[in-house]
């Protein structure tokens, strides 16, 4: 781990609530596997959260949940009030109410994407089903994201979060690209700001290469379709009858 991925775990060991954010390439999900790893291990019941299901599957062996699934949200139609008389009346909700009472340390991941309101609820529920007197009903809460520009209606902006979060901890340091100049075009691709630095040095990129044997290369598309279309010819190439197999899957949240 570097410093700042140190400071991050120091912070949460000592109870804080914490704000961690980054940029491409700093570490962030080994950051937040190592963080959560560590603290079961200690016996502390932590609540793994992304704001979808595909940024789940960064996490698959932690047993992630949506936030929606954690605090009950649904599609988002109910009021806040509303969403706490179904949880406590509601039997199909008796999972989200165990889970939420059974939760120390709360971590949500991709909290870019967390609007005010949901968070708002977010912080409402657990609230009155946990302790009425505290922030989050007592849980510690560490937000894991990035926030490319403050023009968006972010969780950031509800009242409590300067009080909430004193604690904003910035991974700077980049783990996956080594040349300056690279890391410079892909955090700004990132934020949709590329320079013209970063656009003479994406040009200059453009050049044939020399591949002996075409087969065998590997082909990025930008389109689902055109990667359906090259997947279905290998396919079909394979000699052989192609053969279908039906499944039928079911999952519990949950388990």
């Amino acid at each position: 781990m570097d410093t700042d991925q140190k400071l991050c775990c120091s912070l949460i060991k000592k109870e804080h609530y914490v704000g961690i954010f980054w940029q491409v390439g700093t570490g962030n999900t080994f950051t937040i596997k190592a963080i959560v790893e560590k603290l079961k291990k200690e016996g502390q019941n932590v609540s793994l959260n992304c704001y979808t299901g595909i940024a789940c599957l960064n996490y698959t062996r932690l047993k992630p949940l949506t936030l929606h699934t954690f605090a009950g949200l649904e599609d988002g139609r109910h009021s806040k009030e509303k969403l706490v008389y179904r949880l406590t009346t509601d039997e199909q909700f008796e999972k989200t109410l165990m889970c939420i009472h059974s939760t120390d340390i709360l971590i949500i991941d991709k909290v870019s994407m967390v609007s005010k309101r949901v968070f708002e609820t977010v912080e409402y529920v657990c609230k009155k089903l946990k302790d009425p007197s505290k922030l989050f009903g007592g849980m510690q809460v560490v937000l894991c994201g990035d926030f490319g520009d403050d023009n968006g209606d972010y969780c950031f902006h509800v009242d409590f979060f300067s009080k909430c979060f004193p604690h904003i901890v910035i991974l700077s340091q980049n783990h996956r690209q080594k040349e300056p100049m690279l890391i410079k075009a892909v955090n700004e691709l990132a934020h949709g700001e590329p320079s013209p630095e970063t656009n003479a040095f994406i040009e200059s990129l453009a050049r044939p290469l020399s591949v002996d044997d075409q087969t065998d290369i590997t082909r990025l598309y930008a389109r689902n379709f055109d990667a359906d279309i090259s997947n279905y010819r290998y396919l079909e190439s394979i000699p052989g009858p192609l053969c279908t197999f039906e499944a039928e899957d079911s999952i519990d949240a949950f388990e």
